[in-house]
């Protein structure tokens, strides 16, 4: 009897284990293969790393090009140590580059911009964006960039740009025949002691200034101007926007081709909107275009007075849209003219410029550039203008 209780007990047992081990091995293999088993984590994981390995992959190659391009990489031709030396230029701010293989001109690109195309004849561009880099200045192109867009200015006569005596801007009178300098009630940096409307502490707070008063205001305008003077003398010249500035009813303007937001804002805005561009840069100021700025780029495309003169509407000559409805920035290659698009057309422009009766606006459909004036200028565009730090 005993003997057979030894064996019963270890025949249940026996069963016991089996099951045991059947249910560890079910549990074994739904730990390995299961939804949410060993194998399928395994090959998430190494998913997710090729997945983050690919981004570390992109960044490092894009943090390659930018390393690049803050020691010269950033389009063009390079200038050579000993030329760099011998311009005298701030090289924590500008990456100076030729932009033809005949070597026949240096411009400075400020650093964190990239050299897209064109030279000195027909206006050489450079954007804020990598991408754009080297990508060239032909229209189709100039659809398809990404980045906010300028075209430099040059200045080679700084005496062109305004009186030493007086330390204000020139303002021109452009006629088939040529321009000439004429006095005028217009004056910059400031008109008087500032124009009644800067007396308007409203105004004052939307231009994001901290004056309180218009005579406040105009002193620190002349500090603006000061400082923009003396950058176009040390790198003789200044960028401006390729187009309109656009996005003006949001927190952030762009200069980019197909915008449409470019009025509905009024002066003060507009100011504010475009001194705060770059505000994050070192190396660079950006704000609303002055007179004596808007002048040069006349000077600068001028070269046909007979078709150009005041900006005749002459429909053989088309240089922008004249009519009552804004079309897309850069949108038509007719309109574009030194690598800049839609100068004294689409929108009428906002400048610094000021007089009795308000601020100046240039390139009113239908009439000389020198005689549109406007107060809030709701209806009207601006262009950003941009210089390297001093």
């Amino acid at each position: 009897m005993k003997s057979s209780n030894n064996k019963g007990i270890t025949l249940v047992a026996l069963v016991i284990t089996i099951i045991v081990l059947l249910i560890l091995t079910g549990v074994a293999i739904s730990l390995v293969t299961g939804e949410n088993g060993i194998l399928k984590r395994a090959k998430d994981s190494t998913e997710g790393y090729n997945s983050v390995a690919e981004e570390e992959k992109d960044k490092l190659d894009k943090y390659d090009k930018i390393a690049g391009a803050s020691v010269g990489n950033i389009g063009g031709i390079e200038v050579s140590s000993e030329e760099k030396a011998a311009l005298g230029w701030s090289l924590s701010r500008v990456n100076p580059i030729y932009v033809t293989e005949a070597k026949d001109y240096i411009v400075p690109v400020p650093k964190g911009f990239y050299y897209v195309g064109g030279n000195k004849s027909t206006g050489i561009v450079i954007s804020d964006s990598i991408s754009d880099m080297n990508k060239g200045d032909t229209h189709e192109v100039a659809q398809t960039l990404e980045g906010n867009q300028f075209v430099w200015i040059p200045i080679d006569n700084i005496d062109d740009l305004y009186y030493k005596n007086t330390n204000q801007s020139k303002v021109y009178d452009f006629q088939s025949g040529g321009r000439s300098s004429v006095g005028s009630g217009m004056t910059e940096p400031t008109f008087a002691n500032g124009s009644d409307f800067d007396a308007k502490l409203t105004n004052l707070q939307e231009a994001g200034t901290t004056a309180t008063t218009k005579e406040q205001f105009g002193e620190e305008l002349k500090a603006e101007y000061n400082k923009m003077i003396e950058s176009v003398k040390k790198y003789k010249g200044f960028y401006v926007g390729r187009y309109e500035t656009g996005d003006l009813t949001k927190s952030t303007v762009v200069v980019k081709a197909n915008n449409t937001d470019i009025t509905k804002t009024n002066w003060y805005t507009k100011y504010r909107l475009q001194k705060e561009l770059y505000k994050d840069k070192a190396n660079v100021e950006s704000g609303m275009i002055w007179g004596g700025q808007w002048f040069a780029i006349l000077r600068y495309i001028n070269t046909n007075y007979s078709t150009y003169g005041n900006f005749v509407t002459d429909a053989s000559v088309p240089r922008g849209n004249h009519t009552t409805n804004k079309v897309p920035t850069g949108s038509k290659e007719a309109y574009k003219v030194n690598n800049m698009y839609d100068i004294a057309g689409n929108a009428s422009e906002d400048t610094m410029i000021a007089g009795g009766e308000g601020r100046k606006a240039f390139g009113k459909p239908g009439q000389s550039p020198s005689s549109a004036f406007t107060a809030y200028s709701n209806a009207d565009s601006s262009r950003v203008q941009m210089y390297i730090s001093i």
